[in-house]
């Protein structure tokens, strides 16, 4: 799964180079309202943590296909046209062919909530009690609850910027929600954190026990 972190650390790097631009503009005092480029940053940081979770759960997958790691219960009740399970029976690339179905199942769905989250590793980690086990795993002490609860909160936030322009009000003049420096490199370091967490979290690639059906 390390390709999927290397992605995260390219994506969270990308925000470290607009955090740049920003400051450069902050500390010139061009008279432009740089303050989107913190949004930007605040929005590409979850989409981060969300494609992460679409990697590691893809690949973990395609370990369990080939017989490399335990499979859960979640990953037997994955459901298959019979036409695409066919194809993939059928094919001389099975694993490549299994990986692209993963990928278009879950390219309309968003792991960014908690719970959203804890259902897409579901398929690859059977622990039933995952927040628990990553809150145990943060660098920064924090409860299971208090972890889920700042995480939703940032997502609520990600969302007004997506999709209300962070706006205050539908009415014009456009008045946009404050957000500051420090609220971006705040979250940031969170979701870095959380990724670093699930990372030491979840059981690294196993073979599956004889007679698993794969």
């Amino acid at each position: 799964m390390n390709n999927a972190m290397t992605v995260f650390n390219s994506l969270i790097a990308q925000c470290s180079t607009t955090l740049g631009i920003y400051e450069y503009l902050e500390s010139n005092t061009i008279p432009i309202d740089a303050s989107d480029l913190l949004r930007w940053q605040y929005v590409l940081a979850v989409s981060a943590l969300d494609k992460y979770i679409h990697d590691i759960v893809r690949i973990g997958m395609v370990e369990e296909f080939k017989g490399n790691r335990v499979v859960t219960d979640s990953f037997k009740g994955i459901k298959l046209e019979l036409s695409n399970a066919l194809l993939i029976m059928n094919s001389s690339t099975p694993e490549i062919d299994f990986s692209n179905e993963i990928l278009k199942q879950h390219s309309y769905k968003a792991f960014q909530d908690p719970d959203k989250i804890s259902e897409a590793l579901s398929l690859i980690w059977d622990e039933k009690h995952k927040w628990a086990v990553i809150s145990k795993n943060m660098t920064s002490s924090i409860s299971e609850k208090d972890l889920k609860t700042q995480l939703r909160n940032i997502v609520i936030r990600r969302n007004q910027i997506v999709h209300e322009g962070d706006c205050l009000s539908t009415l014009p003049p456009l008045q946009q929600q404050i957000i500051l420096k420090k609220d971006t490199t705040d979250v940031i370091a969170f979701i870095t954190d959380i990724v670093k967490a699930i990372e030491k979290s979840i059981p690294k690639t196993t073979t599956a026990p004889a007679g698993t059906v794969v």
